[in-house]
């Protein structure tokens, strides 16, 4: 119970700060602090809280309510709307197994630790995956960093490359 008041108080100002995502990443927060402060305590030292697996299964279910009743608020779409839905997420999934394949060539990983590495966005729920499975969590956790930093660090020098097509662009017209 205490674990929940705690969460509200650093969810609230999250979400009252208008901080993207800061009801998520303020879970994720305590969610990580919680085991380590359990044996900060006197009398928590062999104390380590992990759900029962019927909890991780209740959550993903809740989960998945959460989506599917978010979708049923807007069941207004149309057959283009759904085939270009389909067509994207086609496309992102040919991307990643190719990128798997790839990664399969050039590491000694195999084929589930790859996909995860690869997986187009979504390192947490990639992370989470491998987490859940228990397969080579470091190794998806450092390869989705290292892709994040990449991508990150390079996007001044897109920035300036798109600034100056757009500048050649108008200058043409």
């Amino acid at each position: 119970m205490l674990v929940l008041v705690i969460t509200g108080l650093v969810v609230y100002p999250a979400i009252l700060f208008k901080i993207p995502a800061g009801d998520f990443f303020g879970a994720l927060l305590i969610g990580i602090g919680f085991n380590p402060l359990l044996h900060w305590l006197p009398f928590g030292g062999d104390i380590s809280f992990s759900p029962p697996p019927i909890i991780n299964l209740l959550g993903q279910m809740l989960l998945g309510i959460t989506i599917g009743e978010y979708w049923g608020d807007k069941p207004n779409f149309k057959k283009r709307t759904v085939a270009y839905a389909l067509m994207s997420v086609a496309m992102t999934l040919i991307a990643g197994a190719i990128a798997a394949v790839l990664a399969m060539q050039l590491t000694s990983w195999d084929w589930l630790t790859c996909l995860l590495v690869t997986a187009p966005g979504g390192s947490a729920e990639m992370i989470l995956v491998s987490l859940a499975l228990n397969h080579n969590v470091e190794i998806v956790t450092t390869g989705h960093l290292v892709r994040l930093i990449a991508i990150n660090s390079s996007l001044p020098l897109w920035v300036f490359l798109f600034r100056r097509l757009d500048e050649q662009l108008s200058e043409s017209v």
